[in-house]
């Protein structure tokens, strides 16, 4: 093996302040709101995944859709920049790709995201993990989607390896399907639930 490919949220880092804090910015009935009216948020989150919309955009239909009044439209896109930074690293995540990298190993990162590259490597950069990547490959810039196959190929192909030679370290299943189709190792972390499989399974 001479890269590993890694999911960025839930693999990398999670946000475990994101619920209470949108709870809190937008009051008791959000949750409601976001459960009446889950296709809408579903339909956006994908037109912003693949590109379709800016994220200053997406941040405005979110808080129409959350019924923010106009008057706090500034203040509301602040909000969701800082509480979308506000992450958390899973133990050991940076002290173990600084040692990949160290290893000789090449390092990617294929997200699912309206998040442009350079927003996450700004948040990387806090941790000291923005300059560890040889690829990044982001579905709002790239127009690809994970589970598809072009996603994953077009990663390898900036990494400069084969399918066989690179792993895939991600929580869905769906996501880890994929990339064994194009013939990569799986390794599945923090796993939605049990019935996710991989290759391998690792816990910390």
């Amino acid at each position: 093996m001479k890269a590993i490919v890694f999911d960025a949220c839930d693999v990398l880092y999670h946000r475990p302040r994101y619920e209470q804090d949108l709870d809190a910015f937008f009051g008791p009935d959000r949750r409601r709101i976001r459960r009446e009216k889950a296709p809408e948020f579903m339909a956006l989150q994908t037109r912003g995944a693949v590109g379709e919309i800016s994220v200053r955009e997406m941040f405005d239909a979110m808080l129409d859709l959350y019924g923010l009044a106009p008057g706090r439209r500034d203040e509301g896109r602040r909000f969701l920049a800082d509480a979308m930074a506000d992450i958390d690293y899973f133990d050991g995540v940076c002290c173990t790709l600084h040692r990949l990298k160290a290893d000789g190993f090449k390092l990617a990162i294929v997200t699912n995201s309206f998040q442009r590259i350079e927003t996450k490597l700004s948040w990387f950069a806090k941790a000291g993990i923005d300059g560890v990547w040889d690829a990044f490959v982001c579905s709002a810039q790239s127009g690809l989607l994970k589970p598809q196959p072009e996603i994953f190929l077009a990663a390898l192909e900036r990494l400069e390896c084969a399918p066989r030679q690179a792993g895939f370290v991600a929580h869905a299943a769906n996501e880890l399907d994929g990339a064994k189709a194009v013939g990569m190792t799986t390794i599945a972390f923090n796993r939605d639930d049990p019935s996710v499989h991989a290759d391998h399974v690792i816990d910390r």
